[in-house]
């Protein structure tokens, strides 16, 4: 992220409750190591129920981060799900046309909800953004179970880990094949239940010869099956050139509690690396046999998850 001077700080779904002030102090102190000036927007906390703003208000301080020559990338720092209420009052023609200042599109990032944002830009402007929260940059030590509840699951206990320097190494995912050997295509999708949302609107990404990356923070089978049917029933299985998965969080977490009694996670077993995982098992019910399925144990909504270009090609190989 050091390529980047001056980022426009955003929340187009649900706004953060007041007690984020302190962590989005932190963020602040943890992009200016990176030498990234944060501008924040105006709508950031909630003032109207979930709201920090309402629709209109959180699309066109998004536009002026768009449209403001000096801002270089644009994070979302929100989740939950609302962010599409955002899309009807987004002006994509500019969306396409602006640059930052070394000639490319200004990138979008965000992950959760806004994988709305994420796939209604690229399928309406052919611009890419980054499936990744930029909160993950902020060690936190503890989540309280109010902040659980408030959809704050990105921590719940010390992290260790060095979060990526760069691009590069954010992007650099360890994953392994279900079924085939190789797959390329330009990636989509996001949360599995937040893109279901644009299904049968303009923003829903075309699924033709695309690897389709699909993740889940809640839901357990009942939940994960009713989404794969939904776009096994949308043709899309027979659409895509691969199937790219990552992790999905609940249903894991309650997997390892019946096979161990314990509710942490255990490395990266419960991602099917040493036993075959249930998720696997259950997308083979789903996908033909012939489509290529990957899966990784890196991107999802785990604090040390890794990025995702959502927009740009992709090549996962044996």
């Amino acid at each position: 992220m050091k390529q980047y001077k001056k980022a426009g700080i955003v929340a187009c779904s649900n706004g953060l409750p007041k007690h984020a002030h302190a962590e989005m102090e932190q963020l602040k102190q943890r992009l200016e190591e990176r030498g990234i000036e944060a501008v924040f927007s105006d709508y950031i906390y909630r003032k109207d129920g979930v709201r920090s703003g309402t629709a209109k208000e959180r699309a066109e301080a998004l536009m002026e981060f768009y449209q403001n020559p000096e801002i270089d990338v644009i994070f979302d720092v929100s989740g939950g799900d609302i962010g599409n209420e955002v899309l009807l009052y987004l002006d994509f023609q500019v969306i396409e046309e602006v640059r930052n200042e070394k000639g490319a599109p200004k990138e979008f990032w965000g992950y959760s909800d806004l994988t709305v944002l994420l796939n209604g830009i690229y399928q309406k402007t052919g611009n890419p953004g980054m499936l990744y929260q930029v909160r993950n940059l902020i060690e936190v030590k503890e989540a309280t179970s109010k902040q659980l509840d408030e959809g704050n699951s990105r921590v719940a206990e010390f992290r260790s880990f060095e979060v990526p320097e760069t691009k590069e190494e954010l992007l650099d995912t360890r994953y392994h094949f279900v079924q085939g050997d190789t797959m390329s295509g330009v990636a989509v999708g996001g949360n599995i239940r937040c893109l279901l949302k644009l299904a049968g609107t303009e923003y829903f990404p075309d699924m033709s010869h695309k690897i389709l990356f699909l993740e889940a923070l809640n839901g357990l089978e009942p939940q994960i099956r009713t989404y794969f049917a939904q776009l096994k029933q949308l043709g899309v299985f027979e659409q895509i050139a691969g199937l790219y998965v990552g992790t999905f969080t609940q249903w894991e977490k309650e997997m390892q509690k019946m096979h161990t009694g314990k509710g942490k996670l255990q490395g990266e077993e419960s991602c099917g690396e040493k036993h075959p995982f249930v998720v696997e098992q259950l997308i083979k019910e789903y996908v033909p046999a012939s489509l290529p399925v990957a899966r990784t144990c890196e991107i999802g909504h785990a604090p040390d998850s890794k990025a995702l270009y959502i927009g740009k090609e992709i090549t996962l190989s044996v």
